[in-house]
């Protein structure tokens, strides 16, 4: 898939330049690195960052008042400060699906005129509060911004890593229920 190739690319470029940021790389006894990548797509249609207004209007006129799939791949890498080549990597994706809002023209003007949709896969940020462009959510928050804490909780596990309270970062964070906890109660 995808996102998980890109998170695995970004994953590995940091990697690859650790040396040069960390002069002192060598005494570290264990590293993590994290990559991720989200797109989201509608009729076989990937929508990355839109790049220009015009992009971002388009795109957020074929989204409107429909679904789509948002998938975001995490890669995690356990590297080694005495030899960052060595590394044990873990890629995960995430699925989920966005229904959007039946929003206005003037809406999307208004919001295409403040840049913000530019910078994102879509068009568009699902935390944004002012445009609210999402009516309803089937997957998980934290994802869809751009980080699936759920994903990364995985990653970790599989590579004997934990990172307790993750939940509760993630919904201080987002400010929304965790799908990690809804996970663990079996939603």
């Amino acid at each position: 898939v995808l996102v998980q190739r890109l998170s695995r690319a970004k994953m590995d470029a940091v990697a690859a330049n650790l040396p040069a940021l960390l002069p002192n790389l060598a005494q570290f006894e264990r590293l993590i690195v994290i990559g991720s990548d989200t797109e989201v797509a509608l009729d076989n249609q990937i929508f990355g960052k839109p790049g220009s207004p015009a992009k971002a209007a388009a795109m957020l006129n074929q989204l409107r008042n429909r679904a789509h799939d948002v998938f975001s791949g995490i890669s995690v890498g356990r590297l080694s400060g005495q030899n960052p080549a060595q590394t044990a990597v873990a890629t995960r994706l995430s699925h989920s699906t966005v229904y959007m809002r039946p929003y206005t023209d003037a809406e999307i003007a208004d919001y295409v005129a403040s840049g913000a949709p530019l910078d994102k896969a879509g068009a568009y940020g699902i935390q944004d509060s002012v445009f609210a462009p999402v009516q309803q959510l089937d997957g998980c928050f934290a994802a869809v911004m751009g980080f699936p804490a759920r994903e990364l909780a995985g990653a970790l596990s599989d590579l004997g890593l934990y990172l307790p309270g993750l939940a509760h970062t993630c919904r201080r964070f987002t400010g929304q229920p965790c799908c990690l906890t809804a996970s663990r109660a079996g939603k």
